[in-house]
């Protein structure tokens, strides 16, 4: 998903940016929305922090993202990290630089997630 961008003397900047007040403070500083939702720039909604800070929410080892490995069951399964659903191995996209030969996404949302992929690229 895309930010909102807005345009100020020639020059695009992030609206939630803009609306935090944080065009200035360099990339090191990181427009957290609270509420998860990216095209929600209200005032309430932005916190600004760092990038570590940042990675404390969404980064490895959270809720959100509890591992960075993805590891496939004793009993022939693994869960989508997308539909979060058990499936059989079978179920998911072979590749070979993964640490166990698959995906971390079952083979219909690794499709619905390039189809999307593709139409932002094109802007359809």
């Amino acid at each position: 998903m895309r930010y909102k961008a807005i345009k100020i003397n020639g020059k695009k900047f992030d609206a939630h940016r803009v609306i935090a007040g944080a065009t200035t403070l360099g990339r090191h500083i990181v427009v957290h929305h609270k509420n998860g939702n990216k095209l929600d720039n209200s005032l309430d909604n932005l916190s600004v922090m760092t990038g570590k800070e940042h990675l404390r929410i969404h980064g490895f080892g959270t809720l959100i993202r509890p591992s960075k490995l993805f590891v496939p069951s004793d009993r022939g399964t693994a869960i989508c990290r997308n539909c979060k659903e058990e499936k059989p191995i079978q179920d998911f996209t072979t590749n070979k630089s993964w640490t166990y030969g698959i995906t971390s996404m079952c083979k219909s949302c690794t499709r619905a997630y390039k189809k999307a992929w593709r139409n932002r690229k094109t802007g359809s």
